[in-house]
């Protein structure tokens, strides 16, 4: 039978379509082997006796629909159930994985003096739906567990001795109350990172979280169930929190905000649907500020306890949903010192105390249908460090821009995006930006000409995508420093550039690409 050399080190099988593994998959002379993976056997009905191998390190199976048990087998060829053999199965394995295992229902332990995967320190069960029972009970390793899809697999902490040395967690779709015990036990515990999503029945923050004296990261996603933070609060050793779709959850009270001296991200998505407004002085050390789709929020401002020039934000991103009217900025912005990428997206948008942007800004998009006050008072041409702006929908401020030419020198990217009027564009606002290189026109439906000698001489990338009635480049000025053209859904420039006298107009330029089609 053919099989591979015997000091072999890695093995991918994929889509094998027997109903058995040949016997010398598993065989313990296979001493090199520290990777395998099992993919899309779809007739095979056992796993190989897998144990034995003794050098294994990562094992990933996947996609075997008609397997239902995992047994003894798996572990060593000629172990009898419930031997006292003093064989340990798995000696060297660090990370396991099963994958869209549909008809999966069982996975009986190894019986043995010696315990199975002594090394293991992640064990990930992705789409298991019928998978019943517990995981291994002794895992002393263990560091990392993501369970996702497995609606009937049944825990408790009393099962699982080595919740205390998890420092990685990621449970998905655990539906019953049930099942969630797994996430109660009172032990302290290690935990350093975790991810709840689509547990419905969630009620309250698991204790397996607070418990945790070095949790950093948690992320909390579609538990419709969850309606309030414990009295208690979060760990204050939390440096990122990530809220998405818990629209029920009210947010921690302002005054206990102080306590988390290190948390530096915070990232809200369609969440805590009491919020109306946010101080973003509120946390001490807060780097990165997300707030995207809330549906009640309607302001940010800064408390008037916060000294000036005291924020240490350095990303700003507001995306208002459109039953939001009018979003307002109740602060000076250039109390917001440390600041470098700001994004604005809401329907109208107003600077309450007027604009002044931070002077370290590097990075603007703004998408909004009608400012107060005006672009030509928010001081663009002053901000010596900015390299990014978008303009979104904002036909009124991008015409602005480019009649009185206040964009900044220092500009390198330029994106100006969904402008449903611009029918022509009139790029003596763009001449004086000796620094632009990449200039992006994207979904400009009525966009019908660039004209000549519109782009500017530095420029190194044009991107035209979903403009669907230009006609024509400005060919007889392209500059020369430019090296990419990137044309997406332009059916009128795709059909002109077909023609081989308008080709040759472009074909000087080092790279084209049109509808993914590339011509270097």
């Amino acid at each position: 039978m053919l099989q591979p050399p015997i000091n072999l080190k890695s093995l991918n099988i994929c889509l094998y379509g027997g109903t058995s593994f040949p016997s010398w998959l598993g065989s313990s002379s296979f001493y090199n082997m520290v990777s395998l993976s099992i993919s899309n056997c779809e007739n095979c009905v056992t796993l190989p006796s897998l144990g034995q191998l003794p050098s294994l390190k990562d094992l990933e199976i996947c996609g075997m629909e008609m397997l239902e048990t995992i047994g003894p087998e798996f572990y060593y060829a000629q172990i009898e159930e419930g031997s006292n053999s003093s064989f340990q199965p798995f000696p060297s394995l660090e990370r396991i994985m099963f994958d869209n295992m549909l008809n999966w229902n069982e996975w009986i332990p190894f019986e043995g003096i010696k315990f199975a995967f002594p090394q293991l320190k992640a064990i990930k069960l992705r789409n298991c739906p019928e998978l019943r029972g517990h995981l291994p009970t002794n895992l002393p390793s263990i560091e990392e567990i993501v369970i996702k899809g497995c609606v009937h697999l049944l825990e408790t902490p009393s099962t699982l001795h080595w919740l205390s040395s998890i420092k990685k967690m990621n449970i998905n779709g655990l539906g019953e109350s049930s099942q969630l015990s797994l996430l109660e036990s009172d032990s302290p515990c290690m935990m350093q990172d975790v991810e709840i999503k689509k547990c419905v029945k969630l009620l309250a923050v698991p204790k397996l979280i607070l418990k945790s004296t070095c949790l950093t990261h948690l992320g909390l996603d579609s538990l419709s169930s969850l309606t309030a933070f414990p009295s208690s609060g979060l760990p204050t050793s939390l440096q990122s929190l990530n809220i998405q779709c818990c629209e029920n959850l009210s947010f921690l009270p302002p005054e206990t905000w102080i306590n988390y001296t290190s948390l530096v991200s915070l990232k809200f998505y369609r969440s805590c649907d009491t919020l109306t407004s946010f101080p973003l002085d509120g946390f001490p050390a807060l780097q990165t500020l997300t707030i995207c789709e809330c549906r009640s929020l309607d302001s940010i401002y800064i408390s008037e306890r916060s000294s000036p020039r005291s924020s240490s934000l350095e990303s700003l991103e507001i995306i208002s949903p459109d039953s939001i009217e009018l979003f307002e900025v109740k602060l000076k912005m250039d109390m917001l010192t440390a600041l470098e990428r700001l994004t604005l997206d809401c329907v109208e948008l107003s600077f309450c105390e007027g604009v002044c942007l931070p002077p370290k800004l590097q990075s603007i998009k703004i998408s909004t249908q009608k400012t107060a006050p005006p672009v030509t008072e928010w001081g663009l041409q002053y901000l010596t460090a900015l390299s990014d702006l978008g303009i979104v929908k904002g036909d009124d401020i991008f015409n602005t821009l480019m009649k009185e030419s206040l964009l900044p020198i220092s500009l390198v990217t330029l994106t100006i995006r969904d402008l449903s009027e611009m029918k022509s564009f009139d790029g003596k606002g763009l001449r004086h930006l000796s620094s632009l290189q990449r200039l992006r026109f994207w979904d400009c439906e009525q966009l019908e000409t660039l004209p000549e000698n519109c782009l500017p001489s530095s420029l190194k990338l044009l991107d035209l995508w979903k403009c669907e009635k230009l006609k024509s480049l400005p060919e007889d000025s392209l500059p020369d420093s430019l090296k990419r053209l990137l044309i997406w859904e332009c059916p009128l420039l795709e059909e002109r550039y077909k023609r081989k006298e308008h080709w040759s107009k472009i074909a000087h330029i080092p790279v084209i690409s049109i509808n993914y089609q590339v011509t270097i």
